[in-house]
């Protein structure tokens, strides 16, 4: 770090590298946080959350018992030691809520005034999260697996809801009605992931073991259907034109967009080119993958070779290099199965929720305060001190 420093002093080396060295420490010295944690209101397992793009301060969160919150993460009282307390409860009695299993939450992309919720009722809904009213909702034909909304600034107001049925369906959020269905899939869709560099690139992922790349412009076919042996498999090998060898259950794309990454139910993680289509054969060897559901993966965004990939594993969340497959860490501290987890990128922290009603926060320690018993008082009158020094001076 200080042969860096040295460097941008120099001229050699841009001031960005500091940041981006910084960022990457951080997320290879990820921890679960001892001195705070979120209020315990989970009855069920947590299926989903969510964190706002805008603030980075709401975390939403839902549950397989039907059961939506939104937990404050702001430090209000300056203490070392405090519990992030949760700021509105949507529960099975309120009106307009789920019946079911909620299995997909996502916040608008650039305003934290509503977000999205799906479940196993059959029903997208959109929620204004000031007045916890539901603005807008639609029943769709199929069980939902998964929905998403791109989080590239267009004029494209769609949601892409994964459904048992085999056509994922797009929804007009601005007209409230339904745009159009995109067609090819031979079973059930289990996930969805829109691309970050074009609103119109999306990528679904099926219990037939494909996955197709779409150009929503467009319903009549998929732009490619990508083949994990990249056009090498014997013509009698069921599996020759297939992403996996099991139900595809996770896919997100990284930052850049030029990678696409893959979970299949055949305990197999994969990256693709998104470019040539092709699969890049990285080997992370066993990732343990049993659900008929689709699993929330996410990846950090420094836009290198270092970036890192968080998967839910059985009780735990494994930590990959996306380029290399090497497991960094073996985040533990879950006691069942890890269904979900997201990464806030502004601090470096790592959220993950599962099957024991919990949601753990993962830190760097950079993050920790030296001394825990440390308060409001001592703060303020830290910065007094300071404040007075300086207008004395």
């Amino acid at each position: 770090m200080l042969s860096l420093i040295e460097n941008v002093r120099a001229g050699i080396s841009p001031a960005y590298e500091i940041k981006r060295a910084v960022v990457i420490k951080r997320a290879f010295t990820l921890q679960v946080v001892k001195d705070w944690e979120l209020e315990d209101v989970h009855s069920g397992g947590v299926n989903c959350l969510d964190i706002d793009p805008s603030e980075h301060r709401y975390l939403l969160s839902g549950s397989n018992d039907g059961c939506i919150y939104i937990h404050d993460l702001l430090n209000y009282y300056g203490q070392c030691n405090y519990i992030a307390k949760v700021l509105c409860r949507i529960k099975r009695t309120n009106p307009g809520s789920h019946q079911f299993s909620v299995e997909s939450v996502q916040w608008y992309p650039f305003d934290s005034g509503s977000f999205v919720s799906s479940g196993m009722d059959r029903k997208v809904k959109l929620w204004d999260s000031n007045l916890l009213t539901v603005a807008y909702e639609t029943t769709l034909p199929g069980k939902i697996y998964h929905h998403e909304m791109s989080k590239v600034p267009s004029q494209n107001y769609l949601v892409a809801a994964a459904t048992s049925t085999k056509n994922l369906i797009l929804l007009d959020l601005k007209s409230g009605s339904k745009s159009h269905e995109l067609v090819g899939h031979s079973a059930g869709i289990l996930t969805c992931n829109w691309s970050p560099r074009d609103d119109s690139l999306l990528a679904t992922g099926s219990c037939d073991n494909q996955i197709f790349l779409w150009d929503i412009r467009s319903s009549k076919a998929c732009l490619m259907s990508l083949d994990q042996h990249n056009g090498k498999g014997s013509a009698g090998n069921l599996s020759s034109c297939t992403a996996h060898d099991g139900y595809v259950n996770g896919l997100r794309f990284t930052e850049n967009g030029f990678f696409l990454v893959s979970f299949g139910n055949d305990c197999k993680l994969r990256v693709w080119d998104v470019i040539k289509g092709t699969n890049i054969m990285v080997n992370f060897g066993t990732t343990h993958s049993h659900l008929k559901r689709s699993v929330q993966l996410d990846v950090t965004a420094c836009h290198v070779e270092h970036d890192l990939l968080f998967v839910p594993s059985t009780n735990h969340v494994l930590v990959y290099e996306i380029m290399s497959g090497i497991q960094v860490k073996k985040l533990i501290g879950h006691f069942d199965s890890v269904n979900c987890c997201t990464y806030e990128p502004w601090h470096q922290q790592l959220f993950s929720g599962g099957k024991d009603r919990t949601i753990l926060c993962w830190s760097s320690e950079i993050h920790k305060m030296k001394d825990p018993s440390c308060r409001k008082d001592n703060l303020e009158s830290f910065s007094n001190q300071l404040f007075s020094d300086n207008w004395n001076d």
